[in-house]
Order: C-alpha cells, then structure tokens, then sequence
C-alpha cells in the first residue's frame, strides 16, 4: 500500500532530520558501549563540559550522578523526571571562592 507509514520509515525520516542539522548516526551494533548503563558515560560527560564551559568538574559530576540516582516514583514518575532535566536543566551546588553557587540548566 502506497503511502504506509511504518516504524522504519518513521525512523528512517528522523534519522534524515536529524543528520541534515549536523548530527552523525552511529548504528547501534557498530557503537562500542558498556550495555549495564543506559548513559554513555564519556559522551555525556564531554557534552556537558562543551555546553557548561568553565563550571566545576564537581559540578559535571553532581548532575551525572543525580542522572544515574533518581530512583524513587513509578515508571511514568521517573520519565516526567527525566523529560523536566532534559527541557529545564538540573540544579546542582558547588563552590566558587567558599561561596556556593547554584546553577541550574546543565543539560541544555
């Protein structure tokens, strides 16, 4: 049937956007990664660094633990609270000359 809009071709049509605003497609076999974590580790981590520039490693590091922790809540809980880090940011605490700063919107 003509015009059968399927799973693969959906995929395929966001695969296409998203390669034509620069973003590289990696097939999932041939990427090499640790499969016990959901998070890419090294990939977030130097993500974080780039979009943050000059905040704290300890910074980075708080808000990559609190992706890997947020266990409390059902399913549809955890994902609310994963879809607000990613569209809001996470707030997270460190120090700059023995004050503490808050910063928030590590993600974006």
């Amino acid at each position: 049937m003509p015009g059968l809009f399927t799973e693969d071709t959906y995929e395929q049509a966001i695969i296409e956007l998203f390669e034509n605003m620069g973003y590289d497609h990696i097939y999932a076999p041939d990427f090499d990664r640790d499969y016990t974590s959901p998070l890419m580790d090294s990939v977030l981590r130097d993500s974080l660094v780039r979009v943050n520039r000059g905040l704290p490693v300890d910074a980075i590091e708080e808000a990559i633990n609190k992706l890997r922790t947020f266990d409390t809540g059902s399913l549809l809980q955890k994902n609310m609270t994963f879809m607000d880090y990613l569209q809001n940011g996470i707030t997270v605490n460190f120090l700059i000359m023995r004050r503490i700063r808050l910063m928030m919107r590590l993600m974006r």
